[in-house]
């Protein structure tokens, strides 16, 4: 599974393109410098997607493989939010795999928001989530 992120941040008056700090993952506050905690974040995402994916039930023993892109924000208060399919799992049954794509991406533990100036933002990412 692969994990990388395209950071937009907003406020309600304009649009900004760089974040300043980027949501943290629970726990990761902790690390002592902040490419450490973007680092613990990318990380603890990988975990969770990992150990919460589930292929499929119905489709079990076939042969299927593929990545579902998702893209989802994490809000001002750092609440996952507004999670899409922008890239969806391709063949006849691919709508199967997207929907569990978006269902493990809805099941992220909220987070520090990204913040700049002090101000929290709205942050999106793409998260390629691979079965």
């Amino acid at each position: 599974m692969l994990f990388s992120s395209n950071t937009i941040a907003q406020d309600s008056t304009q649009e900004i393109n760089i974040v300043e700090h980027l949501p943290i993952y629970s726990g990761c506050e902790k690390k002592t410098t902040e490419e450490k905690r973007n680092e613990c974040t990318t990380t603890e995402l990988y975990k969770f997607v990992a150990k919460n994916v589930k292929f499929p039930h119905d489709l079990k023993g076939k042969r299927y493989e593929g990545i579902s892109y998702v893209e989802f924000s994490v809000d001002i208060t750092g609440k996952i939010v507004d999670s899409v399919i922008v890239r969806g799992f391709l063949g006849e049954m691919g709508s199967k795999f997207d929907k569990e794509a978006l269902k493990v991406v809805g099941k992220i533990p909220n987070m520090t928001p990204g913040m700049t100036l002090g101000t929290p933002q709205l942050v999106k990412y793409i998260v390629p989530v691979r079965f």
